[in-house]
Parts: C-alpha cells; structure tokens; sequence
C-alpha cells in the first residue's frame, strides 16, 4: 500500500456489486479496496485491516448488514469507522431504520456514480477529522444529499471541507442511537 493511500472495506456478496465498486474505484491511486462476501468476514477484516471507511450490503447471507454494523459499532477498534450502506432496501422506513442504526450514510443501489464517489470523499475526511481525536456532530440529511453539522451548519468550520448538507440543530453523529424528531 502506498504511504498516501486510504483504505476501504467492501463487504458484498454479489459479485456483479463487487466488480462495480472495484471498477469505479480503480480510478482512485489513493484507495485500496479489500473485499470481504460476507458479514462475519467483513468484521473480521475490519478489525484485522481497520479500514478508513466501510462500504457495506445490508443483505448479506449469514448476518444482515445492520447486524454486522452492531458488531462493529460495539467493537472500540471499530467503533469510529464510518460506514456506508449500499443496498437495494429503498423503502423509506428501510433507509430511516439503517440511518438511525448508525449508518453515516445510506445509498440505495442503483446509486448514481458522482453522488456515490462524494459519500466516500464525505466518509474519509471524517475519518481523518475522527483519527485525530475530534468529535463533529453529523448525520445525514432526511433527503440524502448531505450531511448536517452541529447547530449552525453554514457558519460551521468544517462545512467547506465535509459540503453541503442542511442546517440541523442538535444533532450528534451517535451510532447506535435512534434520530431525535424535529
């Protein structure tokens, strides 16, 4: 792995999503992707390989994607990575119970190439922003084009470097905790 490299962690069971994600990520000189094809392996190489960012199917064949993020979530040596879902469950209370699981952020498959490549740049500058011991109050926005920061996102420091996202007060990135109502 090159010094400049960030790695990720692709945990999928359909190789035609695999072969997708290595395609598209081919392009990136500064990722590494390892992939693990099913749940139990995907938290075993998470804790082997601590990976900057975590690309995970809900619908894995031994545990649910919501099951291994628990895991994870529970796990001090993975506990901070952020952790993406990728997964065709596109009903509104499916993508509600995976964000107030603890996903930083939830893509439905088919995911449009641009918005997929920004969640990952979204997700490695938090993980550098995390790795140095900073807390940020984030989560995603109900319309999935964002991610909202503290109480007063536009004036926020760190809303140039994370993008856009909507005004939230509030509201603590907490993995294992349900979203409050607004």
């Amino acid at each position: 792995m090159k010094p400049s490299q960030r790695t990720l962690l692709q945990v999928e069971d359909n190789p035609a999503n695999v072969l997708l994600v290595e395609e598209l990520l081919a392009r990136r000189s500064d990722l590494k992707l390892v992939t693990a094809v099913d749940g139990y392996q995907g938290i075993e190489m998470a804790c082997s390989h601590k990976p900057d960012v975590i690309l995970m199917d809900i619908n894995l064949p031994d545990i649910s994607g919501l099951s291994a993020l628990k895991i994870l979530r529970e796990n001090p040596t993975t506990a901070h990575i952020p952790v993406i879902a990728l997964s065709s469950n596109a009903y509104p209370s499916q993508i509600d119970e995976g964000l107030e699981a603890g996903f930083f952020r939830y893509m439905t498959k088919l995911f449009k190439v641009d918005e997929f490549m920004e969640a990952i740049d979204v997700a490695l500058r938090y993980a550098v922003f995390i790795s140095r011991g900073h807390s940020l109050f984030l989560r995603q926005s109900r319309d999935g084009t964002g991610i909202a920061i503290g109480r007063a996102q536009a004036q926020h420091p760190l809303s140039a470097m994370l993008g856009s996202a909507e005004s939230v007060p509030n509201r603590r990135y907490r993995p294992n905790a349900r979203r409050e109502q607004d």
